[in-house]
């Protein structure tokens, strides 16, 4: 944006003749010398500006997920070596195999195997023959799940119950059948993506 001081203007003596100068010719048309202000504009402005990130909102199961992915990438970093180092040592670089799985223990996956722990005392089959489970104490849960995420003092009921609602939605859970006797509290059932859980 510029602002014009009008009051700096050099104002030139007019001429008599509308028309033309005095010998019939043309006017002569004489510029004055604008002293301009200039103000900061929207591009030095947005330059100045400070950068304020934004936070994104994700679901606790998309938090665990991208806890593990930053895990493994951290492990990965630091035991990877350049090709030409293992060129040198005549060995091949290691990797995943063909037809191996992610290593990332899921929700569902602890559940399954807290189910098939005989010892336990905190969790319970209604029907195990449909997948039906039931959360006897969910605080003793909660705590055993954050010891095995590492994060024991920030792991609560609340959240993981937020985990398994949108484990639900990914398929591993599923929403127990009504009018069926089951209760209707901490009661869940495994998903069609969820496999292992029933004992042969």
């Amino acid at each position: 944006m510029e602002i014009i001081d009008l009051s700096k203007i050099k104002k030139e003596p007019e001429n008599d003749s509308s028309c033309g100068g005095s010998d019939g010719s043309s006017p002569m048309i004489s510029y004055s010398k604008v002293e301009v202000k200039t103000e900061p504009g929207l591009d030095e402005q947005r330059q100045a500006a400070p950068y304020l990130p934004v936070q994104a909102i994700l679901s606790p199961y998309e938090e665990e997920e991208l806890e593990d992915s930053y895990d493994a990438v951290i492990r990965h970093k630091k035991r990877r070596k350049s090709d030409a180092e293992y060129i040198a040592d005549g060995r091949k670089r290691p990797g995943r195999k063909k037809g191996q799985t992610s290593s990332v223990y899921h929700l569902w996956e602890f559940i399954r195997d807290l189910l098939h722990d005989p010892k336990q005392r905190i969790i319970k089959w209604e029907n195990e023959q449909e997948g039906i489970f039931r959360v006897v104490k969910s605080s003793e849960v909660a705590k055993q799940w954050g010891n095995m995420k590492k994060n024991r003092e920030k792991m609560t009921y609340e959240k993981l119950s937020r985990s398994l609602r949108y484990s639900r939605k990914e398929g591993y859970f599923e929403d127990v059948p009504k009018d069926e006797g089951y209760p209707k509290k901490l009661c869940f059932k495994f998903g069609p993506k969820s496999h292992g859980w029933k004992r042969l």
